[in-house]
């Protein structure tokens, strides 16, 4: 979704909602626990209930790495339901390269000072 999309949809659907999904399986509701992917269980639900709000979705990926493989296997389906289910309508995020760029920018900084 270019810049573009994503102030139409926030004119349409007149809400500036990013949901960030840091996903913590201690957190996940009970009855969501007894699923093959409880984490995945959880972020389908978020985005299908606040659907009508959700602008962006912005995915913590070390919630998703704590978990190992598996955890990589969530973040793809993760992915994968939103680009299948609303590709138009939520601009997707992934805040480790975010984290990541700004901590390389600060060092920089830093470095540059010295």
């Amino acid at each position: 979704m270019n810049l573009e999309n994503l102030y139409s949809q926030i004119k349409l659907k007149q809400s500036f909602l990013c949901l960030g999904l840091d996903s913590d399986i201690s957190k996940i509701p009970n009855h969501l626990l007894k699923e093959n992917d409880p984490i995945f269980s959880f972020n389908k639900c978020l985005l299908d209930s606040l659907k009508e709000l959700i602008v962006a979705v912005k995915i913590n990926t070390a919630f998703y790495e704590a978990n190992g493989s598996k955890g990589w296997i969530t973040l793809e389906k993760t992915i994968n339901y939103i680009n299948q289910n609303y590709p138009a309508s939520i601009q997707l995020r992934m805040l480790k390269e975010e984290i990541l760029v700004t901590h390389l920018i600060n060092m920089l900084k830093l470095f540059l000072k010295l």
